[in-house]
């Protein structure tokens, strides 16, 4: 069991963002107004050029977003596996887009970026440098990148 959201965040922030990204793609594609099959079915190249209707464009995004949010909740998955910290940028970004949006268009899934951001901002909250959480550093020789070299 989690002793803390901080632990569960760890775990599952990743997912969550996964979750939500996947859900957003799929009722982007399952969209009837402004169907991507549509979109698909008049020809992929050039299909949102001028001209396009504003349904066809929202249905557009709507999946394209969920897309790029499905490779930023790998990304986040990823990164805390081997780091088990966020960038703080991070958890403030998703935090400030999710009052924004959400304050904007209560009816959305908003509270759902505010939610994680929140989560990613408690991951690294200075109560949690515990023995048994991964370090955050990697030493040089862990370092994928090649060593730096002085010039001088």
């Amino acid at each position: 069991m989690f002793t803390s959201i901080t632990e569960w965040s760890r775990r599952y922030l990743g997912e969550v963002i996964i979750g939500g990204a996947s859900f957003h793609s799929i009722m982007g594609l399952c969209s009837t107004e402004g169907s991507f099959a549509n979109l698909v079915r008049n020809g992929w190249f050039g299909s949102m050029n001028p001209g396009y209707t504003a349904a066809s464009g929202e249905t557009f995004w709507f999946t394209f977003t969920g897309l790029a949010l499905l490779g930023t909740g790998f990304l986040v998955r990823s990164h805390l596996h081997a780091t088990g910290t966020l960038p703080a940028s991070f958890g403030w970004t998703l935090t400030i887009v999710g009052v924004l949006t959400s304050t904007a268009m209560p009816a959305s899934g908003g509270w759902l970026i505010l939610a994680s951001g929140l989560l990613a901002l408690a991951i690294n909250r200075p109560a949690i440098a515990e023995a048994s959480s991964p370090s955050p550093v990697v030493s040089p020789s862990q370092s994928p990148l090649p060593p730096v070299r002085n010039s001088g």
